[in-house]
Parts: structure tokens; C-alpha cells; sequence
């Protein structure tokens, strides 16, 4: 497999839905290819501001359609005049559907953006993977992994959001970060990973698998009552994680599962399921 042919497979590899066949040539894609591997991480990034954003309900601002198509029209006449496309949008055009589309997710997400108050994230910063890019998560052989596709932000800190003792940190090595976090305990914990700018809480499974069909506790007992019988990491997005739920298994599949009642766990594209309000 070359490295054109495995950024085709960006999407698939990160939903866990190739066969082994060609897992195993990705991964020694990835393995060979640097590049390669930076690029697919920015992919993540990408994938994850987009879904975080997916149920976020906004208003429109009025001349939003006239600042769209002046984008697009703009993306057009520069795609006219580039002599060659570059890796980085390769992989942007396979996965949005063309120069046009991407032109509009990354003009719609900026525009909405800047109608909220304390926002910071831009299109640059969102498609571009640059040193402004958020630290993530990804889902790796049975693995969490803490991602970052750009420079340095900083110290990296593992604590325990119980008490904020520090547990750990996570160093920066030269092609960024990319550390795997490992749970030695029978059971899951939840782990916050904080820099200077972001705080992300996720529970991360065990070494045993414990299948709990109800139970009641914060929005930390539930995420990790859901790794224990997953045996797959659950990162939180809750607006009180000290307040007490409760919650129901319902079948074999997770994101049916039920917290006061509503349906509130997906699956992410890095892997990751996906605890939230």
C-alpha cells in the first residue's frame, strides 16, 4: 500500500471499520511515512471540531449565504490558479466532496463561530493544523491515545479530577504528540488531561470488563461503568459532572444507552465514545 492509497482509507481507519488486511497496511503506512502521519492526524482533529459541533444548535447570521458563495466563488478562482495541490488538501477534497464543499464547512464554522462570545476557534485553526489546533483523543489496538498534531502547547497534565492531584504528564516529542495512556487497574478511572488552554476529561477502561446494566452516580460513574463494559475509552462533554444521574444499558449497543431518561452517548470518529449533556 503507498501513502496516496492509504490517506483514500483516513475515514474507514478511524471508525475501526477496515478489514485486517488492509488495517495492517495502513498502519505500516503510517509506520514508514512521517508525513503521513501528520496528515492523519489533522484529519482527526478536523473530524473531532466538526463532530463536537454536530448538535450545537446556532443562529445564522443574516448575510451568511452572500459571505458563503463570496468563499467559494474565491476557492474556485485560487484552485484555477494553483499549479498542484498540495498532501494536506488531498485528503481535505476526498473527505469533504470537493474544494467547494470544504469552502462551505470551514465558512460555516468560522462565521458561527464568531457570533458567539468567547470563541476563538477559526477556519485557519481548524483546517489548518497548526499550533493553534486542540489536543484530542484516538482510539488506538485497544489503546487511548493523547494527540496533538502541531507545536508545543505547553505542559501536558494527566490529573485526577477528584481531588486534581497531579498523576502524570505527557511529554512533546519532535513530530508532536502522540502518547499513549495506560490503565494497569482492573477497572476504568477518569483521567483529566489539562495544558494551558484546554481541560478534556475521559475515562479510560480497565484490564477487566464488568458489565453494569443500571446504576446512579455523577457523570464520571457513568463513563466509567460504560469503559468497564466496553473496554473502550468514554471521553466526557457534560455541563455539571458532579451532579447525579442515572442511567440504563439498553441491548448491546451503547449509544442506546439512557442517562435521566435521554439518549445521550455517540460514537466518535477517532474511536472514542462520547459522554455528553
Amino acid at each position: 500500500m503507498n501513502s496516496n492509497k492509504a490517506r483514500d482509507l483516513f475515514s474507514e481507519y478511524s471508525e475501526g471499520t477496515l478489514n485486517p488486511g488492509l488495517k495492517a497496511g495502513f498502519e505500516r503506512c503510517l509506520e514508514q511515512d512521517p508525513a503521513l502521519r501528520e496528515e492523519y492526524r489533522q484529519y482527526l482533529v478536523v473530524v473531532q471540531a466538526l463532530e463536537a459541533r454536530r448538535d450545537e444548535p446556532v443562529e445564522a447570521p443574516f448575510d451568511l449565504h452572500d459571505r458563503i458563495m463570496a468563499r467559494i466563488d474565491k476557492s474556485i478562482f485560487d484552485s484555477r490558479r494553483a499549479p498542484s495541490v498540495g498532501l494536506f488538501e488531498r485528503w481535505r477534497l476526498a473527505m469533504f466532496g470537493g474544494l467547494g464543499t470544504v469552502a462551505v464547512a470551514a465558512t460555516v464554522i468560522a462565521l458561527v463561530n464568531a457570533q458567539r462570545p468567547g470563541v476563538e476557534t477559526s477556519e485557519a485553526n481548524l483546517l489548518s493544523g497548526g499550533r493553534e489546533a486542540a489536543v484530542s483523543f484516538a482510539w488506538r489496538e485497544g489503546q487511548l491515545f493523547v494527540v496533538h498534531p502541531g507545536e508545543s502547547v505547553g505542559v501536558v497534565e494527566v490529573l485526577n479530577p477528584e481531588d486534581k492531584r497531579v498523576v502524570g504528564s505527557i511529554p512533546y516529542t519532535s513530530e508532536g504528540l502522540n502518547r499513549a495512556l495506560e490503565n494497569k487497574a482492573p477497572r476504568s478511572v477518569v483521567r483529566e488531561i489539562k495544558t494551558g488552554k484546554q481541560t478534556l476529561l475521559v475515562a479510560i477502561p480497565g484490564t477487566e470488563r464488568e458489565r453494569r446494566e443500571t446504576g446512579e452516580g455523577t457523570a464520571a460513574d457513568v463513563a466509567r461503568a460504560l469503559a468497564d463494559g466496553l473496554g473502550v475509552a468514554v471521553q466526557l462533554d457534560v455541563k455539571d459532572p458532579g451532579a447525579v444521574r442515572t442511567w440504563r444499558l439498553k441491548g448491546d449497543d451503547p449509544v442506546a444507552t439512557e442517562v435521566d431518561g435521554k439518549t445521550v452517548v455517540s460514537r466518535l470518529p477517532n474511536g472514542l465514545y462520547l459522554l455528553k449533556d
